[in-house]
């Protein structure tokens, strides 16, 4: 496990090299180089998480699912204007619509809690957020460094 951890670290090294080449700002990665990273996150937090080849396949689709239906709450209350722009009322419907979607997440969040809970054990799903903080440090010190590695050249 550890062994398919370092492969994927150095796969993901390879692809923020390449991803950051053409980007001056954090990168928008183009289609490769998100394929490269969400493959080094699966390795990543499959590693993290201790998960089992059994485990693995019980888990990401229902993990998937779970992130594409987050990706759906925050779109719906994306908030495109500056804050700084609007007036008491507009701002005081904002932070109402950023309440409902935090209650919106936090309901998809026990859901997925119940559903995963027949993929995996109690603690690997404890342990979920710490490994994707973990994997995002990874990436943005990887990031990063390669920033700096591009300055100095």
């Amino acid at each position: 496990m550890k062994r398919l951890f370092l492969i994927g670290l150095m796969f993901l090294t390879g692809s923020l090299a390449m991803a950051g080449q053409d980007q001056e700002a954090l990168p928008e990665f183009n289609g490769q180089a998100a394929e490269r990273i969400k493959s080094m996150r699966i390795a990543f937090m499959t590693n993290k998480l201790g998960l089992t080849t059994e485990e693995s396949q019980k888990f990401w689709p229902i993990y998937n699912e779970y992130e594409q239906k987050q990706k759906q709450i925050r779109r719906k209350y994306n908030q495109s204007k500056n804050i700084n722009l609007m007036n008491d009322t507009e701002v005081e419907k904002f932070v109402d619509s950023r309440f409902l979607m935090e209650q919106e997440l936090l309901d998809l969040k026990r859901q997925y809690f119940t559903n995963l809970k027949d993929a995996i054990s109690i603690r690997q799903i404890a342990n979920i957020g710490k490994a994707e903080r973990e994997f995002k440090t990874v990436i943005l010190n990887e990031w990063r460094k390669r920033q700096r590695m591009r300055r100095r050249n």
